[in-house]
């Protein structure tokens, strides 16, 4: 059974096909939705394997949701087996806004409470591990990485992929990209990135791609407007479109504050793709980022090192070739469909071969 928004499930009756029931639930995380979906549970047969996709503020209650959370835990009661996907453990604690402790207080307890009902753990990104294990006690459920694969296909049309590179940088100049919904934490160093390089190279012409760019240009063109001959934003694009915009970028700049990580889609979408890609190495980021053969930045250097490495890379069709090459080798090595049905499968699998060839994950 799936739950989510109705072109949610429609695509993943799509994609699925007739052995996957999608029902939506009104009011899903509140008492009655909860009672409606544990009556859906309780009339399959018995034993129940149910993945929960944790972010805590996506649960109702301003990201206060302690009554779901107890819910699911008394599911494993019923002879459920509950296994919790964490996309994000909780809140940080501050001092910048410091009445918002109370909700990191909260997130923790949540996060406690459903690994005592979890006999699995599902992470976004290893790294997640050493946020979680402290509130893992006493039930100390088994913790996982969970890679996620590409959420967009590559579409492989050339004539299209020219057509679009010629229409966003005249007479062949370099075009760089970016690609993501351009949220607060990132649009602040993109921004300096991008006012350093077009400053820098004249040549370069830039565009943004996806969800909230347009606005993300609008702003930068109110504090660069000299620029915005050379800047583009996409906006909101089909899946097919989108594709064929990375592939038209000779060069991605990819800025995280807390630096790359496997849980950022953004990002595997790229490797996929075999983009030339630039990163930030941060604290979030898991080793094997930095063995990838991947250009990685780190974060305190600020733009000025990020732009030395975007203009070497530019100026040298090899190293770009060579990045391009490193970005699918590490697509294949821990990130597509196959990895993750690898992961998902129940231990004890008779297909050892496919156990062995599941790379040990870079905790």
């Amino acid at each position: 059974m799936v739950t989510g928004k109705p072109q949610d499930l429609a695509s993943a009756r799509n994609s699925l096909g007739s052995n996957l029931e999608c029902r939506r639930i009104p009011s899903l995380f509140a008492s009655r939705g909860r009672k409606l979906l544990g009556s859906s549970w309780d009339a399959l047969p018995a034993p129940r394997r149910i993945l929960v996709q944790y972010v805590p503020n996506s649960f109702g209650m301003r990201g206060m949701n302690l009554p779901m959370c107890r819910w699911l835990r008394n599911r494993r009661r019923r002879g459920d087996e509950v296994c919790v996907l964490f996309h994000e453990p909780y809140f940080y604690f501050g001092w910048h806004r410091p009445w918002r402790n109370l909700l990191a207080v909260v997130n923790r307890v949540m996060a406690w409470t459903l690994m005592q009902g979890a006999g699995l753990v599902y992470l976004s990104t290893p790294t997640w591990e050493r946020y979680l294990r402290p509130y893992a006690w006493p039930s100390l459920p088994r913790f996982q990485w969970l890679p996620f694969p590409a959420t967009l296909p590559v579409i492989p049309q050339d004539n299209a992929v020219r057509a679009l590179r010629t229409r966003a940088s005249a007479s062949g100049a370099p075009l760089v990209g970016h690609f993501g919904t351009y949220g607060h934490d990132i649009a602040q160093p993109l921004r300096a990135i991008i006012r350093e390089l077009l400053a820098e190279d004249p040549a370069v012409h830039l565009v943004c791609i996806g969800r909230n760019s347009e606005r993300f240009i609008a702003e930068f063109d109110s504090l660069d407007p000299s620029y915005r001959r050379r800047i583009q934003a996409t906006g909101d694009l089909e899946a097919a479109q989108t594709s064929l915009w990375i592939q038209a970028c000779n060069l991605m700049i990819q800025p995280y504050p807390d630096g790359v990580t496997a849980r950022r889609t953004s990002m595997t979408n790229l490797l996929a793709h075999g983009s030339a890609v630039i990163t930030t190495d941060g604290r979030l980021t898991e080793p094997m980022w930095r063995s990838s053969g991947l250009s990685l930045v780190g974060t305190v250097e600020g733009p000025v090192l990020f732009l030395e490495q975007t203009l070497r890379l530019l100026r040298n069709d090899e190293s770009r070739r060579s990045s391009s090459i490193a970005a699918l080798n590490m697509y294949d090595r821990y990130f597509c469909e196959q990895r993750l049905l690898e992961a998902l499968r129940p231990s004890g699998s008779s297909d050892s071969r496919t156990n062995r060839a599941m790379p040990r994950t870079p905790f």
